[in-house]
């Protein structure tokens, strides 16, 4: 069963974590190369957070919606209220909220729509890295937008509950491996994964699993 439904305070709460993310991307990368203006500065953050983070989470939700159940975002306060926080100390430690599937899912079914959102951010990135070679102009904006979709697929993809790729590697070890072996290759291609950003996403996924248990 199909049903393709959006509700009214999930929409309110989806745009609301949608621009604390970009005020609180803002206010980290304003000032560095090529983000001396305010206004620039959060246009291509609202731009990388909305399609990296917002239709990210929409990936999920029809997902589940596609296998019948019921699905809907919601933001954590709390969470959107520390990210903000954190980047004034030249971090940023994001818990927006998550979508919550409010019905049973197979094993396999739980998979496919966890994988569903790093899909997505790959398909983004690569987009982006596309159009930044064939536009120079724009170089800084679809390069940062790749950068944040192709972080979010390999942080997302860590096999640590609740992030998506414990859940995929409970379905399916084969298709977890392959996908995070791409997802690797990219982030490393493109220079978006070292030692210390590989510690901090370990970090900041053990931060989120304490706040997910809380």
């Amino acid at each position: 069963m199909k049903i393709m439904k959006f509700y009214k305070r999930e929409i309110k709460e989806l745009l609301i974590a949608d621009i604390a993310l970009s005020i609180a991307f803002t206010n980290l990368v304003y000032g560095s190369t090529g983000f001396s203006n305010i206004f620039y500065t959060f246009f291509v953050s609202f731009l990388a957070v909305t399609l990296g983070f917002a239709l990210h989470e929409i990936a999920h939700k029809l997902t589940a919606q596609h296998f019948g159940a019921i699905s809907y975002f919601r933001a954590s306060m709390f969470g959107l209220i520390f990210s903000i926080l954190s980047s004034f100390f030249g971090f940023l430690i994001a818990i927006p909220g998550a979508t919550v599937i409010a019905s049973w899912l197979n094993r396999k079914e739980e998979g496919i729509v966890s994988i569903a959102g790093p899909a997505w951010n790959v398909f983004i990135g690569l987009v982006c890295v596309l159009l930044a070679i064939a536009f120079p102009n724009f170089e800084t904006t679809f390069s940062f937008v790749g950068f944040v979709n192709l972080w979010l697929a390999f942080f997302n993809m860590l096999p640590i509950p609740p992030l998506d790729g414990s859940k995929v590697l409970r379905w399916n070890k084969a298709v977890y491996l392959s996908s995070m072996a791409v997802i690797i290759i990219l982030v490393l291609y493109f220079g978006i994964v070292d030692i210390t950003s590989l510690l901090f996403a370990i970090l900041f996924a053990l931060i989120f699993y304490f706040f997910f248990r809380l």
